[in-house]
């Protein structure tokens, strides 16, 4: 039986069918907000950072699915391409999606794919938080990666802690703050710490706006990154407590974090702090063209 042909629109041409599509697939994805027309144009299409991509909406058959990638400059003039989000209803769709950017990158003489997770992304606070990444939900866009030869490259691991009564701690006087993002989605900060003229760690807040405001409940996010010979010396934990106290401040409830599952020893270190792991099961992918 021959195969259904694959009609491909522009999202930016039918945005209402794009929002539509997208807030069915992520009806019961965690932590992922359901976007409006007004989001939708201003996050998505307006995305900024992309030197260039695309955003589409594929037909085949009775099947939808939508696709979003794009290329990013990663240094020393190399270029990366990334796939920000897919999903669809069927296998073959996806595959054929992805098939498609697969064709676009190679024409652009791209050679590294990441999905999700991995550059800026227009989905960042809009798909599970800050750090957008392949839920393990998203069968037919996992199933995809898997036929086209993707490599596993992170499995992610979701945790949480709820904040419960008096929640302050002391914020050490010689982390540097900055504000890094305020808008109707998020605000976002980083307290960056150094010993010396060292870099020393930075640890990030995200005070997730619109999906605390849909879901009913002050949500944030943190990610941290040590310089690995700062292990061991408690930097971390103040830039955590950093972190924590500056939420605490903004009314947040609940704090998530992304880990990968084979960092053990990040793992019970955010065990330690009162964290605990979700069922959410994600991952990003990667794969070379040549």
């Amino acid at each position: 039986m021959s195969k259904e042909p694959l009609i491909i629109i522009e999202a930016k041409t039918d945005p209402d069918l794009y929002v539509a599509l997208f807030n069915g697939y992520v009806a019961y994805a965690p932590y992922a907000i359901q976007i409006t027309k007004s989001i939708f144009e201003r996050h998505i299409i307006g995305f900024a950072h992309e030197i260039k991509g695309r955003c589409l909406i594929g037909k085949q058959g009775a099947a939808h699915g939508i696709i979003h990638f794009g290329i990013q400059e990663r240094g020393n003039n190399i270029s990366e391409g990334f796939i920000y989000l897919i999903f669809s209803d069927s296998n073959q769709l996806a595959q054929d999606l992805t098939a498609l950017a697969e064709e676009w990158f190679a024409q652009n003489n791209i050679e590294k794919i990441t999905a999700y997770l991995g550059g800026e992304s227009p989905y960042q606070y809009i798909l599970h938080g800050a750090e957008p990444y392949c839920w393990a939900g998203n069968y037919h866009a996992n199933n995809a990666f898997t036929r086209m030869g993707y490599d596993l490259s992170l499995d992610i691991l979701v945790m949480s802690m709820e904040i419960k009564g008096s929640f302050a701690y002391e914020i050490a006087p010689d982390f540097k703050e900055e504000m890094t993002r305020n808008d109707d989605l998020a605000l976002a900060g980083t307290f960056t710490a150094h010993d010396g003229h060292i870099w020393a760690g930075v640890c990030g807040y995200h005070y997730l706006k619109e999906a605390s405001r849909q879901f009913g409940k002050k949500y944030g996010q943190i990610n941290i990154w040590l310089n690995n010979a700062y292990h061991g010396t408690g930097i971390a934990q103040k830039m955590m407590a950093a972190v924590h106290s500056r939420l605490a401040e903004l009314g947040v409830s609940k704090i998530l974090l992304a880990t990968n599952q084979a960092l053990y020893r990040a793992v019970k270190f955010y065990e330690k702090l009162g964290y605990a792991v979700e069922p959410i099961r994600a991952y990003s992918y990667v794969k070379r063209l040549r």
